[in-house]
Formats: structure tokens, C-alpha cells, sequence
């Protein structure tokens, strides 16, 4: 987790690779153990969740921030995206 003036994210950048390997995990383990305990956090706090790309794009289908955009509607009653600007926001 990743942390500026007003806003936390999380990025494990290429930690990712060298932890699957080093364990022997899959893309789901991580998301799993990194993504979901980060995205439950931020809701149990009430954060916002802003998106830098649509993850609902066909490009994203395999990827993590779509894992996470489906987690938070499937979990938490996320409904849509907010664009605003050059970010979107999770309602």
C-alpha cells in the first residue's frame, strides 16, 4: 500500500512477479491475498475508489483493476462508474 497527501492505493509494481514466483501463487492467490484484504480496508474506512482507466474496457477483461471493480460491485454494491475528468469514480 502506497500512500500521498490525501489518497492511498495499492501497487506492489514488480514485488508482484518476484511474490508469485518466490511462492508459487496464481494472478487469483494475489488478488486474493493483496487485492481483496486493500479493497475491504478501503471500504470499512470509506474511502472512495477512483479508477486512472475504464476497467470495464475489453482490454482490462483479464486484469486486476476489472477483478477489482467486480469485487467491489459483487461485495459491496458498487454500481457504476463516475466519470470525472481523467478518473472514474466507483459509486
Amino acid at each position: 500500500m502506497r500512500k500521498g497527501k490525501d489518497y492511498t492505493y495499492f501497487d506492489l509494481r514488480q514485488e508482484w512477479e518476484t511474490i508469485e514466483l518466490k511462492y508459487g501463487f496464481t494472478d487469483d492467490d494475489m488478488f486474493y491475498l493483496f487485492n481483496e484484504p486493500f479493497l475491504d480496508e478501503g471500504v470499512n474506512e470509506g474511502k472512495i475508489f477512483v479508477f486512472s482507466h475504464v476497467p470495464t474496457l475489453e482490454v482490462f477483461k483479464d486484469d486486476a483493476i476489472r477483478k477489482e471493480w467486480n469485487y467491489l460491485k459483487d461485495n459491496y454494491g458498487f454500481e457504476f462508474l463516475k466519470n470525472e475528468g481523467e478518473f472514474w469514480y466507483a459509486k
